[in-house]
């Protein structure tokens, strides 16, 4: 996931600059690192907002459509391999249903659509459902005839896994979201969403309502320092990351203690038995011999 998202982190960079018409800078060169298409687009923010798009459809087919396809084609021409080379005759083996890599596909996909939705708004709303609806039931064609039935013996500890997965792309969201509404964005007065030379969270005090100016003071102020809240916002969650590692520290130690203290009932329990058995094992001995000594007399 993460390498995932450093790579549409890369992708989406590239577009901002297409944006800003500014380059940036990367390991000391003034030169732009991607091209301006002005025989299709006579708008840049147009342009940055059908990659995105591209992107988005680029993840849908390549990754979540085609990746089942795929598995079950390279599983189908190693079976053949080893049917006709080695003269096996095992029983085709279904590629399994990875549960936590179609899970972090869905999210990746989602996370995209989201950032997608910043630049063509009308676009994503009209589409998303559709694709999200085409993509369950692709899902659940490839759960029934494309691949094996998975095994859910980690269910629990897969959810929580994909809980934070999912807290981190609404956390990157968030932060694409607070860059656009302070940031401006140069272009011609007839194209694109936002304002020229006016950022977006400025726009919305256009509009008339109770505490405009407090609102706009605070706007102003973070306008100004946006890089320091960002940064106190990184720190906050930093912080948070430390005490949910130290308290999923603490408690793997206290159900460690747990497991080592009933692990020694255990024993003790079965020592118990193993001592009752042999007791009783004496019991019908000397039962036994009291039952012959009776017959004798």
């Amino acid at each position: 996931f993460v390498g995932k998202v450093l790579n549409a982190f890369i992708y989406i960079a590239l577009n901002l600059e297409l944006m800003q018409h500014d380059p940036l800078q990367l390991l000391g060169s003034e030169d732009y690192l991607s091209d301006r298409n002005c025989v299709d687009f006579k708008c840049s923010t147009e342009e940055a907002a059908v990659n995105i798009l591209r992107l988005v459809m680029s993840e849908l087919i390549f990754s979540l459509i085609l990746k089942p396809i795929n598995q079950l084609m390279t599983a189908g021409a190693l079976h053949l391999c080893f049917r006709c080379c080695c003269r096996r005759k095992d029983d085709f083996a279904w590629p399994p249903f990875d549960m936590a890599i179609f899970a972090v596909d869905i999210i990746y996909l989602q996370l995209l659509m989201w950032i997608a939705s910043l630049l063509a708004p009308v676009a994503v709303s009209i589409s998303s459902p559709v694709i999200l609806y085409f993509h369950f039931k692709w899902l659940k064609v490839t759960l029934k005839y494309l691949t094996a039935r998975p095994f859910t013996a980690d269910a629990s500890r897969l959810r929580v896994t994909l809980q934070r997965v999912l807290c981190t792309a609404t956390l990157i969201y968030a932060i694409g979201i607070f860059a656009v509404l302070l940031n401006h964005f140069p272009h011609e007065q007839t194209c694109g969403p936002f304002d020229s030379h006016h950022s977006p969270g400025m726009m919305l005090l256009d509009f008339d309502f109770p505490g405009k100016d407090i609102f706009k003071a605070i706007l102003r102020s973070l306008t100004r320092s946006w890089g320091l809240v960002l940064i106190a916002v990184f720190s906050l969650n930093v912080l948070l990351a430390v005490r949910l590692a130290v308290s999923n520290r603490i408690n793997n130690n206290v159900l460690e203690r747990m497991a080592v203290s009933g692990q020694q009932q255990v024993d003790t329990l079965h020592k118990e038995i193993f001592r009752l058995e042999r007791q009783g094992e004496l019991y019908k001995r000397r039962i036994h011999w009291m039952e012959q000594s009776k017959k004798e007399a």
